[in-house]
């Protein structure tokens, strides 16, 4: 049963979590095209790429996580780290898509724990912002 507030707010917390995974996937591929510009343009060297790849991943878990609490009354916790888990799914698919072939690794499973972990954490400052 939905409350009132989230009535207001408009759709239902699954399609909020999946808007949020998107729009998280959709931030993740443009962080992804400036970081590529500044590797380019040898701003950064390569040695830093396992780390801002960390970075971007972490922070559009959040933008996912953000949509998909915004304007919850209740279990935002639980939403953050789904929309987290839905955009790691989305964006695996996605870059997948891009690269031309699909595969998933072993630190797959890592980077969806953080992701949810990153979500999580988005809807426990969101209850405590209530």
């Amino acid at each position: 049963m939905t409350d009132r507030k989230e009535r207001k707010s408009g759709g239902s917390p699954v399609l909020k979590t999946v808007i949020g995974g998107l729009a998280g996937c959709a931030a993740s591929v443009a962080l992804a095209l400036a970081f590529s510009f500044v590797l380019m343009k040898q701003w950064l060297g390569m040695e830093a790429l396992p780390f801002i790849n960390a970075g971007i991943k972490a922070v559009c878990a959040g933008i996912a996580a953000f949509a998909a609490v915004r304007g919850a009354a209740s279990r935002a916790v639980l939403r953050g780290a789904a929309a987290g888990l839905v955009y790691m799914a989305v964006t695996t698919v996605v870059f997948s898509l891009l690269s031309g072939g699909f595969s998933i690794k072993p630190s797959a499973l890592a980077d969806a724990a953080v992701c949810a972990a990153v979500g999580a954490a988005v809807g426990i400052v969101h209850n405590l912002r209530q």
